[in-house]
């Protein structure tokens, strides 16, 4: 088989790739996909940087040996904290990272940008260079705790969690934002309760640009698949049994 008609690799630590899956398959609608959620060993929020590394070397690894022709990163955590050391281990595919929307969402406000993402990945240099290059002075940041473990939890119903989120982001529900940068893929199947915390300001995240970049990147490599017919998608999981819920998952937000 070509290397082009091989399928793309996307990995998170539990079900909020599915979300960037969703918007790789609406930019790549011909590819073929593999998602692996690490359920078992989610959040990564909360672990250490060498946790989070070996974790996702495992994740990348077992996805190379499935065959891809490229892995995505589709964990903020993920990519902030292992993605240069997984590109010199893998320098044989591309691989792909995702990153908070600090870029587009301090362009498009004069105001406060709130932040919203893990622990583990609001310590990374590779974070703090982000907002000291774009927003230094006006981007609010905001580690989370719980929330992307509470989402995983509730994945069934989302709507469970409105009173947790309006809780929990109380502290700045006054506070003049006029944009809130959704830095972990988990909180974008909360989005709408968290647009309803801030109703007056812009929502981003970073799914659509990895998308976009992963099409450049592989149009460029000459590997965009060229089949006529829409792509296949398969789950795994390190915990099986949520093999078939990221389906059902994916019947949802995939129409």
């Amino acid at each position: 088989m070509r290397k082009k008609y091989l399928p793309i690799g996307v990995f998170d630590s539990g079900a909020g790739g599915i979300t960037v899956l969703k918007a790789c398959v609406d930019v790549l609608p011909n590819e073929n996909f593999i998602y692996y959620g690490d359920t078992k060993n989610s959040p990564y929020g909360n672990l250490s940087d060498q946790e989070i590394t070996e974790l996702t070397f495992y994740a990348a690894d077992k996805l190379v040996s499935m065959g891809v022709k490229s892995v995505v990163i589709a964990c903020n955590t993920a990519t902030a904290a292992a993605i240069n050391a997984l590109r010199a281990k893998h320098n044989e595919i591309r691989i792909i990272g995702i990153e908070p929307a600090i870029k587009p969402a301090c362009l498009a406000v004069d105001g406060k940008v709130l932040v919203l993402l893990t622990q583990a990945a609001s310590r990374q240099a590779k974070f703090r260079d982000l907002v000291e290059k774009y927003g230094l002075e006006k981007v609010i940041v905001y580690p989370l705790q719980d929330l992307a473990q509470k989402i995983e939890q509730n994945i069934q119903d989302f709507s469970k969690l409105k009173p947790y989120i309006f809780d929990v982001l109380k502290p700045y529900q006054n506070g003049d934002i006029e944009a809130v940068v959704l830095g972990c893929t988990h909180y974008i199947f909360v989005k709408d309760i968290i647009a309803q915390v801030f109703p007056d300001a812009l929502l981003f995240d970073g799914n659509v640009g990895l998308a976009k970049n992963l099409k450049n990147v592989l149009s460029k490599s000459d590997l965009l698949n060229d089949q006529n017919q829409k792509g296949f998608v398969e789950f795994y999981s390190s915990d099986p049994k949520y093999q078939i819920i990221y389906q059902e998952l994916w019947d949802k937000i995939h129409k």
